[in-house]
Parts: C-alpha cells; sequence; structure tokens
C-alpha cells in the first residue's frame, strides 16, 4: 500500500528542502556557527501544517502572514509559563499574570490571518479557470458552498486554529 500511494504522489512528496539545508549548512560554516536544529525544525513543522491546512508557508511568507511565526512563538511561550492561578482555581477568574489574556490576544491575531487567507482564497476561487488546492480550506470551503449548515467561517478559521496546534 505504501509503495502505491509513494508511486502515485511522489511528485508532492518529493519537494524536499535537501538543497536548503545544505546551503545553511554551508553558511553556518563559513562563520563557525552552529546550525539551529530546533529553529529548522520548528519552521518545519508548522509549513507542513500550512501546507496541508492552506497550500502555503506560513513561516517564510513576508507581511502579517509572516507574523505567524511570531505568533506562534508568543502563544507556545506564554502556555510555558508558570501560572499561579493553576496552583490556585480561585484565581483564574482573575488571571493575575495576564498570561490568559495575552495568548487570547494571540489567538484573536491568528484568526484574523486565517480569515484574511480564507477571504483571499473565496476572491480566487471566483475567477474564471483558477486552479483548485487539493488542501483542507479547499475541502471546507466545499462543505461550506455546499449549503451545509455543520459548517460556515467561523467554523473553518476555529478548525484551522485547532489543526494548527496539535502540540497545544
Amino acid at each position: 500500500m505504501a509503495k502505491e500511494i509513494l508511486q502515485t504522489h511522489d511528485h508532492f512528496l518529493s519537494n524536499r528542502v535537501i538543497p536548503n539545508a545544505v546551503q545553511v549548512h554551508d553558511q553556518s560554516s563559513l562563520i563557525n556557527e552552529a546550525v539551529e536544529i530546533g529553529n529548522m525544525a520548528f519552521k518545519t513543522a508548522i509549513n507542513l501544517l500550512s501546507n496541508t491546512i492552506f497550500s502555503l508557508d506560513l513561516v517564510e511568507s513576508a507581511g502579517t502572514v509572516g507574523d505567524f511565526k511570531e505568533l506562534v512563538v508568543n502563544i507556545m511561550e506564554e502556555c510555558g509559563k508558570p501560572n499561579i492561578a493553576d496552583l490556585f482555581p480561585s484565581l483564574k477568574m482573575f488571571d493575575p499574570q495576564g498570561i490568559k489574556g495575552r495568548t487570547y490576544a494571540y489567538a484573536g491575531k491568528i484568526i484574523d490571518i486565517f480569515q484574511r487567507l480564507i477571504d483571499h482564497r473565496l476572491k480566487l476561487r471566483e475567477v474564471q479557470g483558477f486552479d483548485t488546492n487539493n488542501d483542507m480550506l479547499n475541502t471546507f470551503l466545499n462543505i461550506d458552498q455546499a449549503n451545509n449548515q455543520d459548517m460556515n467561517k467561523n467554523k473553518i478559521q476555529h478548525l484551522s486554529l485547532v489543526f494548527s496546534y496539535p502540540f497545544l
């Protein structure tokens, strides 16, 4: 079964970043600097998820979509901080350290980015001859356009957020 999948989808799976890895290694070797494997693994994981969902590299993109990496890092840092409200449940509603508030703010910004991506994809789909991507966003939009009450843009945004953070 694996052989069949690899034979039929090899053009999708063969987009390897080996030349990029060699280039980074060569650049780091010239200035006697260590290669940041953790940073590269993080970028790879986020780009894998974003390519699956949106057919887009969110980490390497410029502009507001490029801020996605910073927002993800901020959320991860907030989730990793010790929270006194976890020790004293009566303080949860007050959020004394502001961790919950900052996390909600970052998540709201990510949902805004997803909304812009969804709106952009909807505009592209209206153009004659647009080649649809076989990604999760396209599948969600197809379900939404089938007048199915189970899916709408709000649910698409939040599902995208959930799929982008399987590690939280």
